[in-house]
């Protein structure tokens, strides 16, 4: 596989025509070479052909902020353009939040998504994701729907691209949020939804059913046991929850932040 002036991506393969035909944007050449577009789709395509092909974020994506990325926070970034449905798993202070904005802000670039429903604890609605939203991202707009139900309602319809709201407020608003056009949810610490018997859960769920893209921030950050139930790799095929739910249930009592973030 070779990288054509990041534009392009050449390969050899014994069946070029499985590509040619279900990739538009590509085109066979002699000696069993086919030459495809560098784009998400055609890398998308081209993933579900088996082949594993590298996201555009990598290389064509100019990461704005105020801090340049470390590699392994384009690799994340990257894993998370590439599935549908995520979990990160990265240990504690590795940047897992920044690689989540990056993510979603390609996506955007890319017409892929237009919202983001941002679902954490009350106590870093501000403290981390605003703040890192305007560290990252400061270029999309960004409010906090917190505060008595008609505040909340007036955010959620306010047309901001990233909204953040804490765990108990998602039930507040809850229809809403599912006519406010968001296609991509991100829910740090997911741990708090690690009991399917609670409201808070079955809400979340009910709203992860309209959604068709998800997008997780964090994982079990000081536990190593649940990263071997789940891999990333793995999570990226996985349901909204059978085996990440029975994880979380196991290692509940892990102090750490379990993530699952589904849309």
């Amino acid at each position: 596989m070779e990288i054509l002036r990041d534009k392009a991506i050449m390969l050899r393969v014994r069946n070029p025509k499985q590509i040619t035909t279900a990739i538009p944007n590509s085109k066979e050449l002699p000696m069993n070479k086919v030459v495809v577009k560098w784009g998400l789709d055609e890398v998308l395509s081209l993933r579900s052909l088996n082949i594993n092909a590298p996201s555009p974020i990598t290389k064509r994506y100019s990461w704005p902020g105020q801090y340049k990325p470390f590699d392994h926070q384009k690799d994340t970034a990257s894993f998370m353009t590439l599935n549908k449905k995520s979990f990160c798993f990265n240990e504690q202070g590795t940047g897992k939040t920044a690689s989540a904005i990056w993510a979603a802000d390609y996506l955007m670039t890319q017409g892929k998504v237009k919202r983001v429903l941002v679902i954490c604890p009350l106590s870093i609605m501000d403290s981390a994701w605003r703040n890192d939203l305007f560290s990252f991202a400061m270029h999309r707009t960004v409010d906090v729907a917190h505060g008595s139900k008609e505040k909340r309602k007036k955010i959620i319809n306010s047309g901001a691209e990233f909204v953040i709201i804490n765990y108990d407020g998602v039930e507040v608003v809850k229809d809403e949020i599912a006519a406010g056009g968001f296609d991509l949810f991100i829910v740090d610490e997911a741990t708090h939804y690690k009991n399917a018997q609670t409201k808070r859960w079955k809400t979340r769920q009910q709203d992860s059913q309209r959604r068709q893209l998800a997008l997780d921030d964090d994982g079990y950050t000081c536990c190593t046991k649940p990263c071997r139930c789940l891999r990333p790799s793995q999570a990226g095929q996985s349901s909204i929850g059978a085996e990440v739910l029975r994880c979380m249930e196991r290692y509940g009592d892990v102090e750490g932040n379990a993530v699952l973030l589904q849309t």
